[in-house]
């Protein structure tokens, strides 16, 4: 899969919070496409979402994993003057929480990947210091099935030295039937601005 490449900078100018829901039930439809970042907890959603908004807080940072347990949908408009809905979704994955919360929240996010009709892609955030695991996997099956575009962000990606670097992109592309240049990174002193390109591609 290549994604189509084109010579642009954009900009976040307007964000803000637009919902925040506990069943997918709940979220109100709307005639904006969105796009959904997901990631195992800790993964880094809530940060990478304020770097790309350039807001500090506009969503909330935890350095205890398992704090996102809604769906929480931005709006962001852009220097172009195009718009996207920013779908959070909860993270998956964090054993501390009880067997229970942690079906309810694979459910949610389950059922809205199956059943947004605004979702046009998905940003699928990996920690590209540890290997994708099986909750990680049977994501991606449920999102190549589904048809949706998928992006995949490899998070943490300064932890690295060039040669894991190299293996983390080489490893991901596979798994995801993506070419290594089409994977997207994230650090803590690097650009965002290819994550904020791509998610303008599909407003």
């Amino acid at each position: 899969m290549k994604f189509l490449r084109k010579i642009m900078t954009n900009k976040v100018i307007e964000a803000s919070l637009l919902s925040t829901e506990n069943y997918y039930k709940n979220l109100k439809k709307y005639q904006i496409p969105e796009v959904a970042f997901l990631g195992r907890s800790n993964s880094g959603k809530s940060t990478l979402i304020n770097r790309i908004t350039e807001r500090k807080s506009l969503a909330k940072t935890s350095g205890t994993p398992g704090k996102t347990q809604t769906i929480n949908i931005y709006n962001l408009r852009f220097s172009n003057d195009s718009e996207i809905h920013l779908a959070d979704l909860p993270g998956y994955g964090y054993a501390k929480l009880s067997h229970k919360k942690r079906k309810t929240l694979q459910n949610m996010i389950i059922d809205y990947l199956a059943h947004r009709e605004e979702l046009v892609a998905a940003f699928i955030l990996l920690d590209c210091r540890r290997k994708p695991t099986e909750d990680e996997l049977e994501l991606r099956d449920l999102l190549f099935s589904s048809g949706k575009s998928v992006s995949v962000v490899l998070t943490k990606f300064d932890k690295l030295n060039q040669k894991e670097k190299n293996q983390s992109k080489k490893q991901a592309a596979s798994l995801f039937s993506l070419e290594p240049e089409d994977l997207l990174t994230s650090d803590i002193k690097g650009s965002v601005q290819t994550i904020v390109d791509r998610i303008c591609l599909f407003a």
